[in-house]
C-alpha cells in the first residue's frame, strides 16, 4: 500500500481529564494553550458511528508552539 501522506499537521488526544493533560503537557514544555472550550453537537450535527447518530460534546483546547498543532 502506498503512503500518501506528505505531513502532519495535528494530533488529537483523548483524555479523561482535560486540565491534567495540559498539566502534563506544560511539564514537557508545552505551555501556550488556548482556553479550555466545550465543542456542542451543533457543530457536528451529521456525526455517525458504526452506521447510528452520535451525538456529543467535548472539551478541548489547542497548542500552536510546534508546526504541529496538539488539540
Amino acid at each position: 500500500m502506498a503512503n500518501h501522506m506528505k505531513s502532519i499537521k495535528q494530533i488529537g488526544f483523548a483524555t479523561t481529564d482535560i486540565e491534567r493533560a495540559i498539566d502534563n503537557f506544560k511539564a514537557l514544555g508545552l505551555t501556550d494553550w488556548s482556553s479550555v472550550e466545550e465543542v456542542t453537537p451543533e457543530g457536528f450535527e451529521d456525526m455517525v458511528c458504526d452506521g447510528v447518530p452520535q451525538p456529543y460534546s467535548m472539551l478541548c483546547a489547542t497548542n500552536f508552539e510546534t508546526e504541529v498543532e496538539i488539540e
